[in-house]
């Protein structure tokens, strides 16, 4: 019995000693951590504003007052917001460049306008580079305007160049220019086709188109915008001629560099010749 009561004594006097140093433990524990958290507390709380300013990497912020936009521009804090945005600005796409191209987009279906009952088309691509805002403005050139005798002369000098005597025909000469949105003419950087549909069929046994580029200081100004226009008078190679039923000459169909004037000559049947 006795040795029952010592072995109860020595297991208890064991663990009160293993309490005590878990204790001991604990405590110790606890104050490592509270000292190591205010040893990496401590230098953010007292380190003084200005200083801190100063770091790189460190912005301060005044939350009792409030900058305005008037303030930026004023003392030169815009600059620095947005220095590195113009500093990159080398890089955005310019006009003219190819990257401006493919951001602007261009123009590319059927343009339609209508003169005295004469119907154009003019079919245009991308190459052409006209804007997306680009408009056809056609007309009729009468023997009214003040140049239209030089005009035709000029028409069927070319004519007769190549294919024999012209100086006895009938004609029509069409004006075709392309519009930008603000009322200026720009030309087309690639051929167009083009199609004119007349109001009235005319008797035709032969027929001639010829293209008249505007000349320096004659009929209008240059054209506002750079692109590629024919330089001198020029016979239509390529003509699809439109005819009707019975034979009479309706309109034509071709493909090429742009001007700004298309004369149309025709003889009629040598029966219908007074």
């Amino acid at each position: 019995m006795n040795y029952l009561r010592e072995l109860f004594s020595r297991i208890l006097q064991q663990n009160k000693h293993k309490k005590e140093w878990r204790i001991v433990t604990t405590l110790l524990a606890s104050i490592v951590v509270f000292v190591t958290t205010y040893s990496l507390i401590l230098p953010a709380i007292t380190m003084d504003i200005e200083l801190v300013s100063d770091m790189p990497g460190v912005y301060m912020q005044d939350t009792a007052s409030t900058t305005t936009e008037e303030d930026l521009l004023s003392d030169g804090g815009a600059s620095d917001f947005y220095g590195d945005l113009a500093s990159d600005s080398s890089e955005l796409p310019m006009a003219g460049d190819p990257a401006a191209e493919d951001v602007q987009g261009f123009y590319s279906g059927a343009l339609e306008a209508e003169e005295d009952g004469n119907h154009i088309v003019v079919h245009v691509t991308e190459e052409a580079k006209l804007p997306t805002d680009v408009t056809l403005q056609a007309g009729l050139f009468t023997p009214e305007e003040e140049t239209y005798a030089e005009t035709l002369t000029r028409a069927k000098d070319k004519a007769g160049s190549r294919e024999g005597d012209w100086s006895a025909c009938d004609a029509r000469i069409f004006t075709v220019s392309f519009i930008d949105s603000e009322g200026g003419k720009i030309t087309p950087a690639a051929p167009v086709e083009m199609e004119i549909f007349l109001a009235e069929p005319a008797a035709a046994q032969e027929a001639a188109a010829i293209l008249l580029p505007v000349k320096d200081g004659a009929e209008e100004p240059e054209l506002t915008a750079e692109g590629e226009a024919i330089a001198e008078d020029t016979i239509v190679e390529n003509v699809e001629w439109n005819r009707a039923e019975n034979g009479a000459l309706a309109g034509l169909k071709f493909k090429e560099v742009y001007a700004e004037k298309v004369a149309l000559l025709w003889k009629a049947p040598a029966a219908e010749v007074q």
